[in-house]
């Protein structure tokens, strides 16, 4: 990938969220919003160009494994998607 084609990324990504009050972001805030916006995206990045990022890869797919069982048991506490 070309430092321009990463420049227009980020860019775009800057575009579409607000930085902080001084106008930057840090790595993993960056990060975290291409997570967002594009897993497949962000995961294709990690391996082919920034494996630099990995930490934060593993980090996201962490949080929304733990998310999502707690997600699944309180519809099922509330009798949600359970078939008689």
């Amino acid at each position: 990938m070309s430092f321009n084609s990463v420049r227009r990324r980020i860019q775009r990504l800057e575009g579409r969220y607000r930085a902080s009050d001084d106008g930057s972001f840090t790595l993993e805030q960056f990060s975290r919003m291409y997570w967002k916006a594009d897993r497949a995206g962000f995961r294709r990045f990690v391996k082919r160009e920034a494996s630099y990022l990995s930490m934060f890869l593993h980090q996201f797919e962490e949080e929304e494994a733990e998310a999502k069982p707690a997600r699944t048991c309180g519809r099922r506490a509330r009798g949600e998607g359970v078939r008689p």
